[in-house]
């Protein structure tokens, strides 16, 4: 299975009648679980019950070929995939948070109070200037950061600036 596949639930199988019979997407593939989404609706199922929720060999009328990119992005076609696109972004993002905080802990915030927005602002800067220097160049970056890795960082320290300034009541 990989991101972008499409899915039919199993009649009954859910007491929320609105998951049942439905195509659902797959979303993101976690440890050890699947995690599927239509519209506002989404579940997860681990890996070793699948045959027990969804309909085996089911074939979508309208199948798209994914199209990974850094194992991110799947085919866009309309809106609807896009939002699945952005809610997986989403959840790299807080991936990428996460593990960036057990590693260094949370040295932004830390430098937030103690010298203000302008060290958010440097950051930021930072890593505009790296993502500049790439375009310009044309180059795809390094295998230590590469141009989607800068994206996703700048990204972060933009939501990290909007938790301070939450945290502020700003």
């Amino acid at each position: 299975m990989k991101i972008g596949d499409k899915v039919r639930t199993k009649k009954s199988v859910f007491k929320n009648n609105e998951y049942n019979d439905k195509e659902f997407t797959l979303l993101d593939i976690e440890e050890d679980a699947y995690h599927f989404v239509r519209g506002e609706l989404d579940f997860l199922v681990h890996k070793t019950a699948l045959d027990e929720f969804l309909e085996i060999g089911y074939e979508p009328k309208h199948a798209k070929e994914p199209n990974p990119v850094a194992g991110l992005f799947c085919a866009m076609a309309n809106i609807d995939e896009k939002v699945l696109v952005h809610r997986s972004v989403c959840n790299k993002l807080n991936d990428i948070y996460e593990q960036k905080n057990e590693k260094y802990g949370d040295s932004f915030g830390i430098s937030v109070k103690k010298y203000g927005l302008i060290s958010a602002l440097t950051r930021i800067s930072d890593k505009f200037n790296r993502f500049e220097q790439l375009v310009l160049e044309g180059s795809n970056g390094t295998d230590d950061e590469t141009l989607l890795d800068t994206c996703l960082d700048t990204a972060n320290y933009f939501i990290m600036t909007a938790m301070e300034l939450q945290e502020r009541g700003k």
